[in-house]
């Protein structure tokens, strides 16, 4: 195994599901596959399945997530920007700060998928 295959990322890109609803969300609206960073060549694994609510996936603890970066808050709008916090790539989502509930949105449409019978998976 090539040192490039260990560094592929095991999830696919949403737009390779040709039904997302169906796919992705379970009957209580959880995401029903674990989720990685959209980069291809990094590994990060952010969030396990069924951890996550729609619309988008939202949070409402910090450390239901496996791994995410903060960016530091904009204080204007209180808002936080999280991105990956292996490669740093985002933004994937945003945490309000200026609201008394505590919430992360992460974008469903924009992070990878682990298929179960994906042949990259390297976990």
């Amino acid at each position: 195994m090539s040192n490039t295959q260990n560094r592929i990322n095991p999830g696919v890109p949403f737009t390779e599901f040709s039904n997302p609803k169906a796919e992705l969300i379970t009957e209580d609206a959880h995401n029903a596959l674990d989720i990685y960073c959209p980069q291809p060549l990094c590994r990060s694994f952010i969030l396990r399945q069924n951890i996550g609510l729609q619309p988008y996936w939202r949070l409402t603890e910090m450390m239901d997530f496996e791994n995410i970066g903060f960016l530091k808050t904009i204080e204007l709008t209180g808002i936080k920007y999280l991105i990956c916090a292996d490669c740093d790539f985002g933004p994937l989502g945003y945490h309000e700060t200026n609201v008394p509930e505590k919430e992360y949105f992460i974008a469903a449409d924009f992070v990878r998928y682990k298929k179960e019978d994906n042949v990259n998976s390297l976990v």
